[in-house]
């Protein structure tokens, strides 16, 4: 565990008397720590200072992390402290699902069951639109020299598509 990492556990009082600081592996634009407490287990994922150059909006994030638990699919959120970039929920235990999970029908059902629950819950705050955050990350990667694949603009007359194709048949937003 990094200083930055033990002032964000130290500032956080659930945190209290951490026994153990695991970080756990993923996590694009986040750190996420296993925290081992004697009174439970959490995960602490404390945000990158990048993560405004990316359209994430962390108070949105906790609304809707709460909502998905209200859902019944996800982690209880526990704490929030935006000054500090972290936000504190219970730790679920688990295996990461891979490409290849998704050919078993259990998991592939367990997962069609957590989108109905997350679709029939309460709306998410803010708006995601696949179209248009697209259009503004290659905007971002075009202004700021970041690495794009090769072949990823060969694709455009595709995302095209998609877009016309759900346009055609709109739902509503959930």
């Amino acid at each position: 565990m990094d200083a930055r990492d033990a002032a964000v556990i130290a500032a956080i009082p659930i945190l209290a008397g951490a026994t153990e600081v695991i970080e756990l592996s993923g996590g694009l634009t986040n750190r996420n720590l296993r925290v081992v407490c004697p009174n439970g287990v959490y995960v602490v994922r404390c945000s990158s200072s990048d993560a405004g150059l990316l359209g994430i909006d962390r108070d949105a994030e906790a609304i809707n992390s709460a909502r998905a638990f209200d859902a019944g699919v996800g982690a209880e959120v526990v704490s929030y402290h935006p000054e500090l970039g972290a936000l504190v929920i219970g730790f679920l235990q688990g295996v990461t699902l891979s490409d290849d999970s998704f050919a078993d029908p259990e998991v592939l059902g367990r997962a069609a069951d957590a989108v109905r629950r997350l679709h029939a819950g309460a709306q998410f705050q803010g708006d995601f639109n696949m179209f248009t955050r697209r259009a503004l990350y290659r905007k971002l990667i075009a202004e700021n020299g970041f690495w794009l694949p090769p072949a990823y603009d060969a694709f455009a007359a595709q995302w095209t598509q998609v877009e016309s194709a759900l346009a055609a048949n709109p739902r509503p937003s959930v």
